[in-house]
């Protein structure tokens, strides 16, 4: 028995972007960066990102990316104060509140999807009055959603998507009975 070796996506690691507002698009491969947070962010290929706010000086760092089409990869520890969002144009978003998060946004169905793949992270619409109609995920668990609906109902997440594209920051897969998992 043999098994099939999974693909792996080229990724260009980049200098970190520095000026918000800036759009990023990849074709064929994927590009990887550093931001000054510590944060690693990883686009995968046929995405368009917008850099919309990125982390700065010593206050909060607040990062915001909105996912025009397509993947990123994130991988941050926050301090406190921090936060790091991706958006679609259509309001819809995915927070990381601790660790490894992927987000896939199809602008012709208008499904963004969260994959928490590590830690904590959070699946909502954007407000006046901040994130609203989340959804909760831990470690292992993934969530849809569509422009005008809330979240659907938890999943798996999937690792088998993200692991080509950036396996170095996944966690390594400990197998482990989840009694509490529904």
């Amino acid at each position: 028995e043999t098994s099939t070796p999974i693909p792996t996506i080229p990724v260009q690691v980049i200098p970190p972007p520095t000026v918000a507002g800036g759009k990023l698009a990849t074709t064929t491969g994927g590009v990887r960066f550093t931001l000054t947070s510590g944060a690693t962010v990883i686009v995968g290929p046929g995405t368009e990102v917008e850099l919309t706010q990125l982390p700065s000086g010593d206050t909060a760092r607040r990062t915001l990316l909105t996912l025009l089409k397509g993947r990123v990869l994130i991988a941050v520890t926050l301090a406190p104060g921090d936060s790091f969002r991706v958006q679609s144009p259509t309001q819809q978003a995915g927070e990381v509140v601790g660790s490894v998060m992927g987000v896939d946004y199809d602008p012709a169905t208008g499904i963004f999807r969260v994959d928490c793949l590590e830690g904590r992270c959070r699946l909502g619409h954007i407000s006046d009055a901040g994130l609203t109609d989340t959804l909760d995920l831990t470690g292992g668990q993934g969530a849809r959603q569509t422009s005008n609906f809330p979240p659907g109902l938890a999943d798996d997440a999937r690792y088998d998507y993200w692991y080509a594209l950036g396996a170095d920051v996944l966690p390594t897969p400990t197998p482990s009975p989840t009694p509490d998992r529904q």
